[in-house]
Formats: C-alpha cells, sequence, structure tokens
C-alpha cells in the first residue's frame, strides 16, 4: 500500500508546475517529504507513518476541493 501511494506522489510532484504559483516550490517540497516518508513507511513495514502520510494528504485533497469549488462558484 505504501508503494502505491508512493508512486502516486511520484506523479503527482512529477506533473507539477512549480513556476505556476506563488506555493508550488512549497507544495513540491511536501510531495517530496511525503514521498520520502511513504519510502521510509514500506521499508520498515511500518503502517503508522503511512496513516500519518494518508492523514496529511486527505486534508491536503480536501482543500483542493474546497477552491476548486470556490473558483467554480467566483467564475
Amino acid at each position: 500500500l505504501a508503494v502505491d501511494r508512493g508512486l502516486t506522489m511520484a506523479h503527482l510532484r512529477g506533473t507539477l508546475d512549480v513556476e505556476a504559483w506563488d506555493g508550488g516550490p512549497g507544495l513540491a517540497s511536501l510531495y517530496d517529504w511525503l514521498h520520502h516518508e511513504l519510502i521510509r513507511a514500506n521499508v520498515a513495514k511500518d503502517p503508522a507513518l503511512t496513516e500519518g502520510c494518508l492523514s496529511l494528504v486527505t486534508d491536503l485533497a480536501q482543500t483542493w476541493k474546497a477552491a476548486a469549488l470556490q473558483q467554480a462558484q467566483a467564475g
């Protein structure tokens, strides 16, 4: 499971245009950190590390959805 999520993080990082907005570099750093943590979770077979990453990504996804909804309503 951590491997699949690690691949997803690598894909997100690889497709992120860090020049598109001011927060791009920070988001890239977060993606890099999450990818590293998921690799650690896989090597250590530590589900707690995976769950911690999942919690953070779930919060991030909810924030992105709220921002997209707000943008759609404004535009």
